[in-house]
């Protein structure tokens, strides 16, 4: 098996699994391959549009493109889906609102 095919056949075996979407897109964007990044990011929302960790995939892949005001509106979709994984926590989602504060100094210092 090539370097990658894990993917491939992942989503092979099963069209609708979400995650395999969800890594496939992450894996492209590191690698540079920022439109079939994006299309795996589509097709991942599509199958579940409800998994915040998608939402944080497409803000880093916003990120690295420097679209600023897209990637905080992906954050913010994922800090709206974030559920605990003990149901009675009232923690936070620190990861998503500090990453969507960074974002914010990031489009302010792009703006003109």
């Amino acid at each position: 098996m090539r370097q990658g095919d894990g993917f491939r056949v992942a989503v092979t075996a099963d069209d609708q699994n979400a995650e395999a979407y969800r890594l496939r897109a992450q894996a492209y964007a590191g690698v540079g391959k920022n439109e079939e990044a994006h299309a795996d990011i589509e097709k991942s929302l599509s199958i579940d549009p409800d998994n915040h960790e998608t939402y944080i995939a497409l803000a880093t892949i916003l990120l690295r493109e420097e679209k600023f005001d897209e990637a905080v509106q992906a954050l913010e979709d994922s800090i709206q889906r974030y559920k605990p994984k003990d149901p009675d926590s009232k923690e936070p989602f620190a990861q998503g609102y500090l990453t969507k504060a960074a974002a914010i100094l990031e489009a302010a210092k792009a703006a003109p």
